[in-house]
């Protein structure tokens, strides 16, 4: 700080003050030799009753040891779990991006899956578990102006590797 003042000094001492009347609190990191960074987010969709908006979490872990954390009211409402889900993906994403950064500038190394492959296909079945059935339209179903019916998450999963063309999931 530039100018600390009167006030910046009150917060401090009292920061001091909390930190010596609780002497047995505090975070207990222990050293298991593994550097893998985990990260679990979820989101309950429209869980206050109030205002129907979601709550979003996430914990971010390195090694088995929690490093950060979060739960907050989201801003807006969402019109779908999907949408409530994403938005947690989104922030526990940003959190876990800022998390290894500041890491590696410590001049660590750490273990982190960044393939996209399991995000895609988490957020594949996490869509899939929302409708009956859900319509694929590719290269061919464009063409032709036929639509072809997927009932099984399988079948879908190989349509969706075998075509890099539009897809669209909708809802009945």
């Amino acid at each position: 700080m530039q100018a600390p003042c009167v006030d910046h000094w009150t917060a401090v001492l009292r920061i001091l003050k909390y930190i010596k009347k609780t002497p047995g609190q505090g975070l207990l990191y222990e050293d298991k030799g593994d550097t893998h960074i985990s990260c679990y987010c979820d989101a309950d969709w429209a869980g206050s009753p109030i205002d129907r908006r979601s709550t979003i979490g996430f914990c971010i872990s390195i090694g088995g040891n929690v490093v950060s954390w979060k739960s907050k009211k989201q801003n807006t409402v969402a019109r779908s779990s999907a949408e409530a889900e994403y938005r947690a993906m989104t922030s526990a994403t940003c959190e876990l991006i800022w998390v290894r950064d500041q890491i590696h500038q410590a001049g660590f190394h750490v273990d982190a899956d960044t393939t996209d492959r399991k995000i895609q296909k988490k957020v594949r079945e996490a869509q899939l578990a929302q409708y009956n059935y859900i319509l694929v339209v590719g290269e061919e179903e464009a063409n032709t102006g036929q639509k072809k019916e997927m009932f099984s998450p399988d079948v879908f999963e190989t349509e969706m590797e075998d075509r890099v063309s539009v897809v669209r999931i909708l809802p009945i």
